[in-house]
This record gives structure tokens, sequence and C-alpha cells, in this order.
């Protein structure tokens, strides 16, 4: 993205990557876990300019030896949290405008009370709940609205992983302010974790979640000869290779890994606890294969308060032009092939959990067409719009 005065910026909203100044030299950018610059560099790759902040995001200008300057001798104004820093009244005043209100690193304390009230407590002039070392707000708002795409590894690791890629990219696109997060996880325990590290320790929300990875959990028994037979869909995601017992589930079972987690106990406690934040609203997808035919999206979307979107058959993406552009669940077995001429594939498809204050609503089966007289299932990533938010 290139902005009317030379500057080109990376993923997030205000990562500032390069800079030319008005005699055509370019310049890049080293930044801090706020996005704030720490260091100019040259073309060279040498350091030219350097800068440290205060807990409140008040700058100190270096040269490349760290001895002070007044002001910035390479014109640059992108400072704290990668904003653009305002220099009024001959340089004794100093501020940010991030999009909805001015902040002054002086003071440490927005110009003027929060457009939204007392939504983040009964301060409205305090800077992101006084912890402005770990948390930033780009539009003067709220607290930092997060994107997550969530990949199992082990056996098609490199697919799941393209999938997220694509699903984080869509929406923090659309989203603009919602920091992006790719992770992946082996274990249920790695994906509750992922989920904490996301929410930053109760700092940030969950907006958007992509979960691509494995489904159909079974659960097996004896039957009266001793033999092993497949009684339910239990409901779960997981990571080949590392085991069905190990991954992330309705409930737990007999015979489960330590390393298993679930969404009746695990989910739950960290949900009530502040130690995992969704947004409110907020949406999941869950890239698992016939995920839908469990319990499993109904008591997620209860715990969360997320819209769900599951599918009921076999999932894969869908490209256009060398782009992922949405995913298919559809018939993938020769059981699935036929159970779908005998029902109309009534089964198929994908299915939409909605939380509602007195009851989960699950709307029929979305996505449907007919293609060479199959019915396949396919839901575009715009049909999933965060703009509804």
């Amino acid at each position: 993205m290139l902005d009317k005065i030379g500057s080109i910026y990376g993923n997030y909203i205000d990562e500032v990557l390069r800079i030319t100044d008005p005699s055509n030299y370019t310049y890049y950018y080293l930044h801090d876990h706020l996005y704030s610059p720490a260091a100019l560099l040259n073309t060279s790759g040498n350091v030219v300019e350097r800068y440290e902040y205060d807990v409140y995001g008040k700058c100190r200008i270096m040269d490349a030896s760290y001895n002070s300057r007044s002001t910035s001798s390479y014109e640059n104004c992108y400072l704290f949290t990668g904003r653009r820093l305002d220099i009024l009244d001959g340089g004794s005043l100093t501020i940010q405008y991030n999009r909805n209100r001015y902040y002054d690193p002086e003071t440490g304390r927005w110009l003027t009370h929060d457009p939204l009230g007392y939504v983040d407590g009964m301060n409205p002039y305090e800077y992101v709940r006084s912890d402005p070392i770990g948390r930033w707000d780009a539009f003067g708002l709220t607290d930092c609205e997060v994107v997550v795409g969530i990949h199992a590894v082990g056996k098609d690791e490199g697919a799941f992983k393209r999938r997220a890629t694509d699903f984080v990219k869509h929406y923090k696109e659309e989203l603009k302010a919602a920091r992006p997060i790719l992770t992946s996880f082996r274990t249920g325990a790695d994906f509750l974790a992922a989920l904490k590290e996301a929410s930053k320790g109760k700092d940030f929300c969950i907006k958007m979640l992509g979960v691509f990875t494995h489904g159909w959990s079974p659960v097996y028994s004896k039957d009266p000869q001793g033999e092993q037979t497949l009684t339910v869909n239990r409901g779960g995601i997981y990571s080949t290779g590392v085991g069905d017992y190990t991954g992330f589930y309705t409930r737990r079972e007999e015979g489960d890994s330590p390393n298993a987690r679930y969404v009746q106990n695990d989910l739950y406690n960290a949900v009530n606890s502040g130690d995992i934040k969704f947004c409110s609203p907020c949406k999941s997808v869950f890239n698992a294969c016939r995920l839908g035919m469990s319990a499993f999206p109904y008591y997620w979307t209860k715990v969360t308060g997320c819209d769900t979107y599951v599918g009921l058959g076999g999932v894969s993406p869908v490209e256009s032009g060398g782009k992922e552009i949405g995913l298919l669940s559809g018939p993938r077995t020769t059981q699935e092939r036929t159970a779908a001429r005998n029902t109309g594939m009534s089964y198929l498809g994908w299915q939409l959990y909605h939380s509602t204050a007195e009851s989960i609503k699950v709307d029929q089966p979305v996505g449907r067409k007919y293609q060479n007289d199959t019915m396949i299932t396919w839901i575009p990533f715009e049909w999933i719009p965060s703009k509804e938010f």
C-alpha cells in the first residue's frame, strides 16, 4: 500500500516499511512489538537513525551512535505504534491522531473521551487500560481485535497452512485494523494455548477464527465378539501422525491422551476466566471434514458466542487464479457418494450455528449447487462477511 507521501506499509494497518524523503532517498524501518519504528536503515542496510520510547510513547530520537537529536534528520514522522506524530505550536505540542481521537504521548492520555463511552472502563481518557507496553489502539476506540488462522501439522500440513494463510490475508484486509495471527497446533493442548496466546492475557479479542485441520474423530467400542467397531463421530479436530486421541474434542472419552483438550471444560473455563477472549460478535470457520456431523459445533458456539461454520461432508479448498477463494464440503468417500445418491445429499453442505440469548440456532446447509449432475457445496469467504459486524 503506497500513501501520498511515498510510504509503503506491510500487513498491519500501521506497519510502515519504507519511506522516501523529499530528496528521493529511500529508507527502511525496523519495528518493535508495537509496530513502533526502532531504527531507520538506508538502502545499504546501515542504521542512520534510532528511536527509543518511554512506556507511553514519548520518543527519544538518536543518530546511529545513540547520540540524541532534537528532531529527525530524515524527516521521519512515524513513531509510537507506527502512527504519524504531529508537531504543533512551534514544537511545544506533540500529538498523534489514531483515526478517531488524538493521543498525547507526553501525558499518556487521550485528549478527548472514548467515542464508544465506557466500554473499556470508567476512565474514557485512559490509554489501553494503562498497559502501553503490551497493547495498542490503532483506532482510538477499543482493544485490538485479531484474526486468527490456525492449522494442523503433520499430514496435509502444507495444504492446511496455505488455506490458513489465505484466510488470514482475506479477513485482515477486510477488517483493516485487526491484527493478523497465523499459527499451528499439534495437540489439543497446543490448540488451546494458541487461543490463549491470541488473546494475550485478556488484552485482545478474537474477531475471526479459521481452523484448518483434520476432523472426523471416531469413538470405538468392542462388540460381543471383541471386535472393535465404530459407534459415533465424537466431534473434534486433530493433527495426523499424533493420534486421534490427542486432539481437541467436545468432551473427554476413555483412553484420551493427557495432551487432549475439550470444549466442555477446558475451553469453557478459559473463556469464563478471560484467558481466552472472543469479540462480540465473532465468527469461527472450521475446515475439518464431517465436523458438522457431531455435537462439537453446538457446544463450541455455546461457549464462544461466535457464529460457527462447519462442513457436514469432506472439506477441500476452492481456488481461482491461483488464489483460494472459499471452501468446499461434499462427498469424499465411496460410502458418502452412495449415501448422497440415496438421500439426495441432504446431509452435505455447510451448517451455520448462531448463538442467541435464548438458544443456539442452526441454519439449513448453505452453498449448494449442482455441477455435472453432482451437487457440490462450497462457501466463498465473502459469504462469511466480517462487514456484518
